[in-house]
Formats: structure tokens, sequence, C-alpha cells
């Protein structure tokens, strides 16, 4: 009779081990699907953020050609004397913006404020290739890699195109860095100034004609072409893989894309 008492109290113990554990599964599951819905539902903190479905007419696609000369370029007076991280340009090779294109005060476009507090001003960005946008940024809940059959964060935005496709420089600037990194294949980081830099990555090898660390690009130039050089993508479909820092914060590129209209025009030409 003691045994069975025992044997009883011991079954009791794992019963309400087992529900303790369903009980904190259950939650954690809640409370992931509740922060992301929150996340996704959240109200947009700037005036330039578009989303990512190719079917929205908002999607962020744009060209230079419906926009003046004297406004594709960015107000880049104040040279930075941050760096990214991983896109870091070294003393010796940082090169200050200068201030050679004006923008129109009646331009309709709002400045966009960052979450960090970064006032980007009245800038235009393009994306560097003519693609719809597939793989998002995400920095807070791991998404699926294919390549890698696990979940990590993404911290660009990968815009598909055929290997071989010209890569174009978003917007004007200088070239900060061009290496090889181990996992992301060859690349190229543009400063933009005021602590704004673009990196494109998975490019072919070989760099577009004339781009060297601390030349300048103007918005539209070609700098590149797609590759499969990132091996931590190279199960995905071709694409350019676009990251953007501001003040050292990795940001969605594609909140800074503006929308506008011919692109045949600008990635054509």
């Amino acid at each position: 009779m003691e045994n069975q008492t025992k044997k009883n109290s011991v079954n009791t113990v794992i019963y309400l081990l087992l529900a303790a554990m369903l009980a904190a599964v259950v939650f954690v599951s809640v409370w992931t699907v509740a922060s992301k819905k929150s996340r996704r539902e959240a109200p947009d903190t700037t005036d330039s953020v578009s989303e990512v479905s190719p079917d929205d007419p908002r999607i962020p696609v744009t060209s230079a050609s419906d926009i003046p000369e004297n406004e594709t370029g960015i107000d880049a007076s104040a040279s930075t004397d941050g760096t990214p991280d991983d896109t870091a340009v070294s003393a010796d090779t940082a090169a200050s913006s200068d201030p050679d294109s004006a923008v129109n005060p009646e331009d309709d476009q709002a400045a966009a404020v960052t979450d960090n507090g970064a006032d980007v001003g009245k800038r235009v960005f393009a994306l560097p290739v003519d693609g719809i946008p597939g793989k998002a940024f995400e920095t807070d809940i791991p998404v699926y890699s294919i390549t890698m059959n696990d979940y990590r964060a993404h911290t660009g935005v990968d815009i598909s195109a055929s290997v071989g496709t010209k890569v174009l420089a978003s917007s004007s600037g200088h070239i900060a860095r061009i290496w090889s990194d181990p996992m992301m294949g060859r690349s190229v980081t543009i400063d933009h100034g005021d602590g704004i830099y673009t990196t494109y990555q998975n490019l072919a090898e070989d760099i577009a004609e004339g781009i060297e660390v601390g030349g300048t690009v103007e918005m539209g130039q070609v700098i590149g072409y797609v590759g499969d050089s990132a091996l931590v993508e190279i199960a995905e479909e071709p694409h350019v893989h676009l990251e953007m820092k501001i003040n050292g914060d990795y940001v969605d590129p594609l909140d800074y894309v503006t929308v506008s209209g011919d692109l045949e025009i600008y990635y054509n030409d």
C-alpha cells in the first residue's frame, strides 16, 4: 500500500511537470505570434515607407527618369566620422561628400526620420536593379534561410535579377569600400554622407570599370553586376542583396526608396 502511494505521488509530480512545460510552450508561441503581429501592424514612422508586395501600387520601385537633375542628388555637406560595423571605411579611404546638388524646397517629399532619430532629409534612393523585392529586411524575428536551412536575421533586402544584370548606385555618393565578404560575396559600399551608407552584395567578381575606393558615383551609375558569390544565399534565386545603414544602425532600404514612374528609361539607359 505504501509503495502504491509513493508511485501515485511520483506520477502526480511528473504530470505537474509536463503540464508546466506545456503551458510554457503555449505561452512562448502566443507571445511570438503576438509580437510579430504587433510589429507588422505598427504605424508607419516615415513618410516614404513602401510595402514589399509587388501587387501593391506603393511598391518601392523607383526611377530617376522623372526626377529633375537637381533633385536626384543628396545634400551631403557634412562628412561622416562614424562608419557602419561591417561596411566601415578606414580613415585613409574615407571620403567626404560634396554639396554639389540642390534640392527643390517646394518638393513635396517630406523628410524621413528613422527610429534612431537620423534626419535623412530630402533624398532620393532607387532600387539598384529593375526587379521585385524578395526576401525582406528582418532583424527582430529570424527568417528561414533556404541555403543554410536555419533561421537568422536578414539585414538587407534581396531584389531579384538575372546573373549579369547591371547593378546601379541607389543614390549619389562616394565609394567607401570594395571587398569580397566570405559569406556575402563580392560587395561594394557607398557613403552618401550624413552617416548614410548603402551596401550591394552577391555581385559578380568584376566590378564596373572606373569604380574604385574614394571615387564619386552618381545615382543610376553602374557599379557592378549581379552574381552568385554570396555563399549563404547561393540557393536563392539570382538577386542583389541591398543593405542600408544610418548612423551605424541597419534600416530597411525599402523605407527610403521613393515611388516614381517609367522604369525602362532608368534601368535600360
